[in-house]
């Protein structure tokens, strides 16, 4: 088990294929599936988003990875950073999906900071930006709590996202003054 960071409460750690049954579950839930394309909400669409997470690791050292809560060491999400390519121009995404069943307990938010420090101070990123389904008001909310602020609507993958952004330099500032 590879371990990238912890928090309180979560582990993250590199997604391998033994977790296929957990995020094929996590994928196949209503309440998940409203914000993610119909194609990967199935066991073999979960499996080659898998495999492409796992791709990612290998090839640029960080990915999606497996969020497992400390206290029953269960797979709860899928938390981390990502590269992307928008208006020709790169970014890397701090992206975050907890379990319907264990949300509104402040999960995201605390895997979503870790996840930014992690981007900032061991990845050595300038800016780090989230894309965000307009409807999806809980992930607007978790980028807010990071300290990100909304720059503009874009299109990616076909549908349009709500781009938010934090800098390293606003990050540092906000934890030196604890907020």
């Amino acid at each position: 088990m590879c371990i990238v960071l912890q928090t309180n409460r979560l582990i993250l750690r590199h997604l391998t294929l033994d977790d296929l049954d957990d995020l094929a579950i996590l994928y196949a839930d209503p309440e998940v599936r409203r914000f993610f394309p119909a194609d990967v909400c199935d066991r073999n669409g979960t499996q080659r988003l898998l495999e492409e997470m796992i791709h990612h690791q290998e090839v640029h050292g960080f990915s999606l990875w497996a969020t497992v809560l400390k206290e029953t060491s269960r797979l709860v999400g899928r938390c981390g950073l990502l590269c992307h390519v928008i208006d020709q121009e790169p970014f890397v995404e701090v992206a975050y999906m907890i379990s319907p069943v264990c949300q509104n307990q402040g999960l995201a938010t605390e895997a979503a900071r870790g996840i930014v420090d992690c981007g900032f101070h061991q990845l050595n990123r300038s800016e780090l930006i989230s894309l965000i389904h307009p409807g999806n008001i809980p992930s607007r909310r978790v980028a807010e709590k990071t300290g990100m602020v909304y720059q503009r609507d874009v299109e990616f993958e076909g549908i349009i996202h709500r781009l938010y952004s934090i800098s390293r330099n606003t990050w540092q500032l906000r934890q030196d003054t604890g907020s």
